[in-house]
């Protein structure tokens, strides 16, 4: 029981994890760090500013770094988690827990889509105008994702300290 509740300590803690500076995203691992990320990356590119590209740049490698990590975190939870969970038996969390985890597909996606939309935007195709509507677009998806993130991560949170309650019974 221990290990699981040294998987279940880990993952709390990754989420209790809030970055102050955005040079710190080199290592984000966890829902709570990408949360900032993608908040920070919103100052970071602005539309309508000057240095459009600079920002659209630094904002590419935020946008990179948060996916990088939010996958590896995803990892910990659909595996170790994920096994030590079904290793207790406990139906009731096997299905929160699934429920929960399948959502990082949606998150994954939608980090590709953002992907997608700086590329489209850093190629110098679009018309001024079709420019920075789609740059709009792109910073409301973004913030589209932090709230449903936060979401996620809130079910995660009830769920893990629910689960630790549980193993430390035992």
């Amino acid at each position: 029981m221990t290990d699981v509740i040294g998987i279940i300590d880990r993952i709390i803690a990754e989420h209790k994890v809030l970055l102050s500076d955005a040079t710190q995203l080199v290592n984000i691992t966890n829902d709570a760090s990408a949360l900032m990320a993608i908040s920070r990356s919103k100052e970071v590119f602005m539309p309508g500013r000057t240095d459009q590209v600079q920002g659209l740049s630094k904002f590419e490698d935020l946008r990179k770094k948060v996916q990088e990590g939010l996958v590896a975190h995803f990892n910990l939870e659909e595996t170790l988690l994920l096994d030590a969970v079904v290793d207790l038996g406990n139906n009731s969390f096997i299905e929160t827990l699934k429920t929960l985890l399948s959502e990082h597909k949606n998150f994954k996606t939608q980090m590709q889509q953002i992907k997608a939309e700086v590329d489209e935007l850093i190629n110098g195709q679009l018309s001024r105008a079709m420019w920075e509507t789609n740059a709009y677009d792109m910073r409301a998806h973004i913030t589209s994702i932090q709230k449903q993130l936060e979401h996620h991560a809130n079910g995660e949170k009830e769920l893990l300290y629910k689960l630790r309650k549980e193993v430390s019974k035992t």
